[in-house]
């Protein structure tokens, strides 16, 4: 006798959502295979044809479904990867937040990522991003010396 076919269900809250994102030009064009995987196991395909139709593998099938079965809708998604963990303490980001709109360095008129990085011990790159994220430009702040006297 040959082995029962397995179907694969997708709730109809999910089935909705899926369906909205296979129509969104603006969807990610992962999420639309995902989606489309999803919906062809659900309309009863086997994990066979639908690799064949979306000419990928039985492997990929099976983890997305794997996935979904597991995580619902949000297991779709991509899982985050690993990286590199932060090295930069809050209490090292504000103290160069606060450095740089507080006080004018002595060796100039502004703050310049060099300058900044060899006052704060960090590297120029991580000045760099840390007024890239606040939105700190230093040239344009105001804090020279002769300016501040009011002459």
């Amino acid at each position: 006798m040959a082995p029962k076919k397995k179907t694969y269900r997708v709730s109809t809250e999910d089935k909705v959502t899926l369906e909205q994102w296979l129509g969104l030009h603006s969807q990610p064009r992962k999420m639309v295979f995902r989606s489309e995987l999803l919906l062809r196991c659900d309309a009863g395909q086997s994990v066979e044809s639908v690799a064949r139709e979306l000419e990928t593998s039985t492997n990929t099938v099976y983890k997305w479904l794997k996935r979904y079965q597991k995580s619902g809708i949000h297991g779709i998604n991509d899982l985050p990867r690993p990286g590199q963990p932060r090295k930069l303490s809050s209490k090292k980001i504000k103290e160069v937040l606060t450095l740089t709109q507080g006080k004018v360095p002595s060796e100039a008129t502004r703050w310049s990522l060099r300058l900044m990085a060899k006052h704060a011990g960090i590297t120029v790159w991580q000045v760099q991003q840390i007024w890239l994220e606040a939105g700190i430009k230093p040239n344009l702040l105001n804090r020279s010396p002769l300016l501040s006297a009011g002459t």
